[in-house]
């Protein structure tokens, strides 16, 4: 019960100060916000320190990101839109949501590295990881997005990163099995 109780109170807490963070484009000072209301043209918002003050309204001109409450972030250029940089960033958050590994080499090397050795398992697992995940093992959310270079190299950099983790831990676990057997042969020979 007790454990119920300061599990809640610390989650309440965290909701109480959560808070949207405003970067401004001259200096990029990071204002501590409520956002109110976002337009095309504008933001509109109160201050953490002061949530029954004046509501203010900054120019989106004047701004350079906004990181929401939730997490996610929104950067703004000259012509507010969300700039290359952000493309970047974008395509690296959806890499990490939407590339999970699969068909990536894992269970092969896994595989090759038990019924073979972790020595021989090695070949696969240089293969796997040499090269980066095939266009229809992606799974971007959008083809239009894939267009973006930005938003592509970031999104294909992410996902081979996530490739070589998975292939050099199918290799791990199967040169891990080596070890086990390894060990309990030694144990069992008195050593």
């Amino acid at each position: 019960m007790k454990i119920t109780t300061i599990i809640l109170l610390v989650f309440l807490s965290s909701l109480c100060f959560a808070q949207d963070i405003i970067t401004k484009r001259s200096n990029k000072e990071e204002i501590k916000v409520d956002i109110i209301e976002v337009s095309s043209t504008d933001i509109k918002y109160k201050k953490v320190d002061n949530p029954s003050g004046p509501i203010f309204v900054l120019d989106n001109a004047e701004i350079f990101m906004i990181v929401f409450k939730d997490g996610t972030k929104k950067y703004f250029d000259n012509d507010i839109q969300e700039t290359t940089e952000s493309m970047a960033s974008k395509g690296l958050r959806d890499a990490q949501q939407y590339y999970k590994g699969q068909r990536s080499g894992i269970y092969g090397t896994e595989i090759a590295t038990i019924l073979t050795s972790p020595i021989i398992g090695l070949i696969p697992a240089a293969i796997c990881v040499s090269n980066e995940p095939s266009d229809e093992n992606l799974k971007y959310p959008e083809a239009k997005l894939m267009e973006n270079r930005e938003y592509r190299d970031a999104y294909i950099a992410q996902a081979y990163k996530t490739k070589k983790k998975k292939v050099w831990l199918g290799y791990g676990i199967g040169s891990g099995f080596w070890l086990l057997i390894i060990i309990i042969a030694n144990s069992s020979a008195g050593y």
